[in-house]
């Protein structure tokens, strides 16, 4: 798209930052955490990295208890999604080599890896799921003045849980989402309501930083996650906020939470309270807003309007749901939460046929949630013996999820930065150059003329090419060694 044709109200690009930790088992002994530090030397050896950048246009770094990886800067919605789904093959790639490398070290024990794609483990560690869409001036500006734009992006933030929630099953029952719970820990992050921060960078632009995502395992849900954040951010810019009643800050982490507990009847059916109604109705209008009125302020980009549509189709099915009209496996095909709690409530439908006195509170239930998205990788003296994936991978594989992003697809984005933004720049040019300090926004690299630390900085997200100024730097700035 010609730059000057682009509405400024619309996102730049799209990212996501999952943190993930990794445990360990040697022989038969008990799991413990692995030094992220140590996983960090497992990423594959065919990436060029530079500090924490590699050269496929990622971003992994330890970070205290976790490996973050962060996914390149996308243009789309559909692009991000799949760079996603890339970022889920590196991580199990990052735990075979730490497994068979482990083996070697130690050939007489069989090294048993794990991760989880969750934002609370299975000892109750917390860990974040960020998801970032890049924004103009104009967009930073509006969204940070105007206090009714605000309570758009706190009441998206506060009821979408029953549409991109991946489930959990707590003591206290079954919630939408696994993060809400947890919101109350990120508060010393500068996020406005716990919920989400603004960014600015040297150009100008900035960033949209929501903290309060589950990580998905559908890809339906993934979209929907992304696309609907995209659709508040441009909706909350214009006159139409006025149609939809937002949350005030003050008030977000409450309402979040009580939208967020799923009520079970003894039927299996969903008795809604009057956060959950709320809610439905919110992410309802937002979609009809986007489909009706939104199109005639701003030309929305084709997925943004196959999201809406996805949005307004499911508010309808879980309206179907709540008046038991229909059971909550109709949603088990889009959201993580229902396919969780549809394939739970059915190991426990047979063995209560079998005699068995099961409960969706027992800790059967809890750990076949936690089997959900676990990856275990497994070798021994040196070899890859198995990596075997949790059912909600094995869901997906089978074709159970809509739209779902196959494996050769994600593979792709996983060796490929996206062309239309500047990660596929800075790719490029950390495999080809010896670059000392590189950043989202910029590199440093020492100049082969004065020895001196330089900057190369980019214009903004979506330069794709170097200007005659920045060509002109590459002349001074040295290759990689082996270039």
């Amino acid at each position: 798209m010609n730059n000057s044709e682009f509405d400024p109200r619309l996102p730049l690009a799209y990212g996501n930052e999952e943190e993930i930790g990794f445990n360990v088992s040697y022989g038969s002994g008990d799991f413990e955490k692995i030094d992220p530090v140590q996983m960090q030397a497992s990423i594959p050896e065919r990436f060029n990295i530079t500090q924490t950048f590699l050269d496929n246009g990622y971003r992994a770094y330890p970070d205290q208890q976790y490996q973050e990886i962060c996914i390149p800067e996308c243009r789309t919605v559909e692009s991000a999604a799949r760079h996603i789904r890339g970022s889920e093959l590196l991580a199990t790639e990052i735990a075979q080599n730490y497994a068979v490398t482990s083996s070697i070290d130690d050939p007489e024990e069989l090294v048993d890896v794990r991760f989880q794609r969750r934002t609370i483990d299975a000892e109750g560690r917390r860990n974040g799921v960020h998801d970032n869409i890049g924004c103009t001036a104009v967009t930073m500006l509006a969204l940070k003045q105007k206090p009714l734009a605000r309570d758009i992006l706190n009441g998206h933030h506060g009821y979408r849980s029953f549409v991109t929630g991946a489930g959990f099953i707590g003591p206290d029952g079954p919630e939408f989402s696994q993060k809400v719970g947890g919101l109350k820990h990120v508060e010393n992050y500068g996020y406005s309501g716990s919920l989400y921060r603004f960014v600015n960078e040297a150009s100008g632009e900035g960033r949209f930083e929501s903290r309060s995502n589950d990580a998905n395992i559908s890809d339906w849900a993934t979209r929907i996650r992304k696309g609907s954040m995209a659709l508040g951010i441009v909706l909350a810019q214009t006159y139409l906020r006025d149609e939809l009643v937002g949350i005030h800050t003050t008030e977000v982490l409450d309402v979040a939470k009580d939208a967020n507990a799923v009520h079970l009847l003894p039927d299996g059916s969903i008795k809604p309270n009057e956060a959950l109604l709320k809610a439905i109705d919110f992410e309802q209008q937002l979609a009809d807003i986007a489909l009706t009125e939104l199109g005639d302020e701003v030309e929305l980009p084709e997925e943004l309007v196959n999201i809406a549509e996805e949005l307004y189709v499911y508010c309808l099915d879980m309206r179907r749901v709540i008046n038991n009209e229909a059971s909550i496996s109709i949603l088990s095909n889009r959201a993580d939460w229902a396919a969780k709690l549809t394939g739970i409530s059915m190991s426990i439908e047979h063995e209560r046929e079998e005699g068995s006195n099961r409960s969706l509170q027992d800790a059967r239930s809890r750990s076949h949630d936690f089997a959900y998205d676990c990856v275990r990788v497994r070798a021994h003296g040196g070899r890859l013996i198995h990596t075997k994936v949790g059912w909600g991978y094995a869901l997906r594989n089978r074709g159970i999820f809509k739209q779902p992003i196959s494996t050769e697809e994600a593979a792709h984005a996983l060796e490929t930065p996206d062309d239309e933004t500047r990660a596929y720049l800075r790719a490029s040019l950390i495999s080809q150059y010896d670059i000392e300090n590189p950043n989202w926004d910029s590199l440093k690299y020492v100049s082969k003329s004065t020895g001196r630390l330089e900057q190369l900085s980019f214009h903004g997200v979506l330069q794709t090419r170097l200007d005659e100024t920045q060509l002109a730097q590459l002349s001074d700035m040295p290759f990689r060694p082996g270039q």
